[in-house]
């Protein structure tokens, strides 16, 4: 599931300087720090099978693991078995050195035949680990070392990684932070991090886990951007499986759908390798720094409304420019220029206005089946449009040019007749092709001569009556109207 606000131009009062001074850090520490993590950290395991310690270690943690308690997961499992002996050990001594419960039961227990050996090769290894920043930095479910809370969302597995979160971070913290500040949006990404790393480590508490990555404050940018913006109604994009389209809603609808998400994914996906408890933590985080900021009256509500309108003014902008085109008989830049509406402004986009363009695009355009459909539509909607132009939608209908549904056409004729305007609709029904929706033609002649049966004495319904049974003899209308005229 994707779901992205849209955000409006950028304005010299409004750059976003902050948000690109995130996203160069998160760059100069992947391409500058984390550089040469990879090679000191297979140096390191492979000096911790030479040295020795892994002899000393992975035994009695294989004897670990098999409580039910420790077990490790299926993925971790299926990799183990799939490696060598060597490699098996090298994979087990992450996980070792991740497990601070294991190493305190082995210093005390009685399985070390050279505790002072096993102690000296264990400061070794942990040492040269130290040399990696991604080492030093990743959240471990160990530890609230603040460094680690907040040095974690500055770091990168791979470039993949890094410029997934650097997209997201740029599309929704330029919207954050041209309504916060710069200053503010800097705090929101340490509030964030730190968040996102919190949950994490509670809820792994124990476990041999590290995480890493700037998807945590990058949820916390999206929890801030619902509670800042909260019921006004703005613009995003979803993406779920095959179905995606724009759609105009509250920002805060936006709040439980992703939190939700995120939940569902932790809870079906436990052993998948994303942090979807971080992802949760970071949106809690960034929902109360943005609750914070909208009480403490730090948002630029010119901002929130600039937004929105420049929005509005653009939308209506491209309808009137949809008009003129089609006023030209462009009909292409005509539809151009409602695909873009569509894109800005989804909902004035699904109005009459926007939808009578449409019809008469594919009209002009000699898509008949297209015009058919939609001109179905418009009838069958009703309001929106004046009863003048619904008149002469129905004109059009009634004419067989395009060729409507019955309901289109059954709802369209009740829309005039409580408008008042029978006299109208007999003229279009009399000159209605016979081959147009004959058995409904009856039917729509004793709809309207029931209307004007309402009208009392000296009404035209005994003429209408009169004229559906010479129109249609052999109807069940007809007989109706000969047992009405008695």
């Amino acid at each position: 599931m994707l779901i992205l606000p849209l955000h409006h131009p950028l304005d010299r009062r409004h750059l976003p300087w902050a948000t690109a001074l995130l996203v160069l850090i998160n760059l100069f520490v992947f391409m500058a720090l984390q550089r040469g993590d990879p090679a000191r950290e297979a140096l390191a395991r492979e000096a911790y099978v030479d040295s020795g310690l892994a002899a000393i270690e992975v035994p009695p943690y294989l004897q670990w693991l098999d409580s039910p308690a420790r077990a490790l997961s299926p993925r971790h499992q299926n990799v183990l078995e799939a490696l060598d002996e060597p490699q098996r050990w090298r994979l087990l001594s992450e996980l070792i050195d991740l497990d601070d419960a294991f190493q305190q039961q082995l210093a005390e227990s009685d399985a070390l035949v050279d505790p002072a050996h096993w102690r000296s090769l264990r400061e070794s290894h942990e040492a040269r680990l130290a040399s990696s920043w991604t080492w030093r930095l990743q959240a471990q479910s160990k530890s609230f070392d603040p460094l680690r809370l907040i040095g974690s969302a500055f770091l990168h597995a791979n470039w993949g990684h890094l410029l997934g979160n650097m997209v997201f971070l740029v599309m929704l913290g330029m919207l954050v932070e041209g309504a916060v500040g710069g200053r503010l949006m800097l705090v929101l990404y340490v509030v964030g991090a730190i968040g996102a790393s919190l949950a994490s480590v509670a809820w792994r508490w124990g476990e041999p886990h590290a995480g890493l990555g700037a998807s945590g404050s990058v949820a916390a940018v999206m929890g801030a951007y619902c509670l800042i913006w909260g019921m006004q109604r703005v613009r995003f994009f979803y993406w779920v499986l095959m179905f995606f389209d724009y759609v105009r809603a509250p920002a805060l609808v936006l709040f439980p759908l992703w939190l939700g998400w995120e939940i569902v994914q932790l809870l079906a996906f436990p052993d998948a390798g994303i942090g979807f408890d971080a992802h949760a933590g970071g949106l809690l985080a960034g929902a109360a720094f943005g609750l914070a900021v909208r009480r403490f009256g730090a948002v630029d509500e010119g901002y929130l409304e600039a937004s929105d309108s420049e929005s509005k003014e653009l939308a209506h902008a491209l309808l009137a420019e949809a008009e003129q085109r089609l006023g030209a008989l462009q009909m292409t830049e005509a539809e151009d220029a409602l695909a873009r509406l569509h894109d800005i402004d989804p909902e004035l986009a699904a109005g009459p206005q926007a939808q009578l363009l449409r019809y008469r695009c594919a009209r002009y355009a000699n898509r008949h089946q297209d015009a058919g459909d939609r001109l179905s539509a418009l009838l069958t909607a009703g309001s929106g449009t004046s009863i003048e132009q619904h008149r002469s939608l129905l004109a059009e209908a009634c004419s067989g040019r395009p060729r409507v549904s019955d309901a289109a056409l059954t709802a369209a004729v009740e829309r005039l007749l409580g408008a008042g305007r029978g006299g109208e609709l007999r003229v279009l029904l009399k000159d209605m092709p016979a081959d147009l929706s004959p058995a409904l033609q009856p039917r729509l002649w004793l709809k309207l001569a029931l209307a004007e049966s309402q009208g009392g004495p000296g009404s035209e319904a005994s003429r209408t009556l009169a004229e559906l049974q010479r129109r249609f003899p052999g109807s069940p209308e007809a007989a109706k109207a000969r047992m009405l005229l008695g």
